[in-house]
């Protein structure tokens, strides 16, 4: 299994910290994530230790989180 330094350069290298970060500046635990998202609470976290990419239409529908305020940036990512 790759490490974290391993990771830094591949999509789940960059879009597990983004996910992370808008996750803590908007004050949601996971489970408060994972609710909004309607996924379950392993999901959000494989997802942001990188152990389980994004689902093609997770980023947008997370973007349409308001609570995120993430202006669209995971689904670019």
């Amino acid at each position: 299994m790759p490490n974290d330094a391993d990771r830094a350069g591949t999509p789940a290298g960059v879009f597990a910290p983004s996910l992370r970060y808008y996750r803590t500046r908007a004050g949601l635990s996971q489970k408060d994530l994972a609710a909004q998202a309607i996924v379950s609470h392993d999901v959000i976290s494989k997802i942001e230790t990188g152990d389980r990419p994004p689902a093609e239409d997770f980023p947008a529908r997370l973007d349409a989180i308001a609570e995120l305020d993430t202006g669209g940036a995971l689904d670019r990512l």
